[in-house]
């Protein structure tokens, strides 16, 4: 890709700002004219290289916000685990709402990283394991979560945080029998531990609640 794209892009097209990742890139048009024909030419390119586009991942999208407000077909994308599309900023001189165009952690993104921690996790298994060892197990990749997905619009990956916590709930209620069906109890005791130790997950640093 570094040749069939990369330097193509540079010696063709220098005036338009680009992206890759592996087999996933975009590419910044001024107009869709502009997008219409920088496609051609990259499928183009792509096919004197003997390589296919993703169709189904092949789109032009609209980067609609408060000055650009025409009609697309298309005015969202994912790239990286990141959604972007159009969405509502606060002006913090006036306190005005505004439409922006913006990346927050992707629905499929936040969806796999449940099931990590669901399916691969497996923290019922851990019942001979002390809170201590799961945190010491569990942290790197909590934090590496973190501070990926928190960068923009964080608040989209606060479900994350309160889904491990209720993992961690049902672990506590699978370790010790007395607080098998009391949920309040179990979160109460979890709050409890949070406050004498709120560094003890990478989590509770963040967001040092349940």
């Amino acid at each position: 890709m570094h040749y069939c794209f990369d330097y193509w892009m540079k010696r063709n097209f220098s005036t338009i700002e680009w992206c890759r990742y592996a087999d996933d890139g975009l590419a910044h048009c001024k107009t869709e004219a502009q997008a219409l024909y920088l496609l051609d030419k990259i499928r183009e390119r792509f096919t004197e290289c003997g390589i296919e586009l993703h169709e189904d991942k092949t789109k032009i999208v609209y980067c609609r916000d408060q000055l650009r407000t025409g009609k697309a077909e298309n005015y969202e994308f994912d790239f990286l685990g990141f959604r972007f599309r159009t969405r509502q900023a606060r002006n913090l001189k006036d306190n005005r709402r505004f439409n922006t165009f913006s990346p927050a952690p992707s629905p499929i993104a936040l969806k796999q990283i449940r099931h990590v921690i669901k399916y691969r996790w497996r923290l019922q298994s851990w019942i001979h394991y002390s809170l201590d060892d799961i945190a010491r197990a569990f942290n790197p990749m909590i934090q590496g979560w973190i501070n990926y997905y928190s960068k923009f619009n964080r608040s989209y990956f606060v479900p994350i945080i309160k889904y491990i916590n209720d993992r961690l709930r049902i672990w506590f209620q699978k370790k010790f029998p007395k607080l098998r069906g009391k949920k309040g109890r179990t979160i109460k005791l979890i709050q409890r531990i949070i406050k004498a130790k709120p560094r003890l997950f990478a989590h509770w640093r963040w967001i040092p609640m349940y």
